[in-house]
């Protein structure tokens, strides 16, 4: 009888103490991991949203400039310069001063 006495004592003093300790770590960690994927799908979902927006945004000017182009098929684009009408005259009259 003492021997029975000796197990259930391990049991409840030893054995179910270590398994609520291992069960308590366990659930932690499930946690922890669940935790992370969750903020990785945010973190996806953000990053396709963003995706979506930029797509749009690029949708949106490409129908804008064919509308252009629509309207206005005989006027070309400007062409982009750094020199401004009077700059060129006058680097043309420096010249012409050089010259003479």
């Amino acid at each position: 009888m003492e021997v029975g006495f000796e197990k259930c004592n391990v049991l409840s003093k030893i054995v179910i103490p270590r398994l609520n300790v291992t069960s308590h770590y366990i659930l932690g960690e499930l946690e922890e991991k669940e935790r992370e994927e969750t903020f990785r799908l945010k973190r996806v979902k953000e990053k396709k949203d963003l995706d979506k927006k930029i797509e749009e945004i690029r949708r949106r000017m490409e129908t804008e400039e064919g509308q252009q182009d629509k309207e206005n098929p005989e006027v070309p684009k400007p062409l982009v310069s750094d020199t401004k009408p009077d700059e060129v005259n006058k680097n043309n009259a420096d010249l012409k001063v050089m010259m003479n």
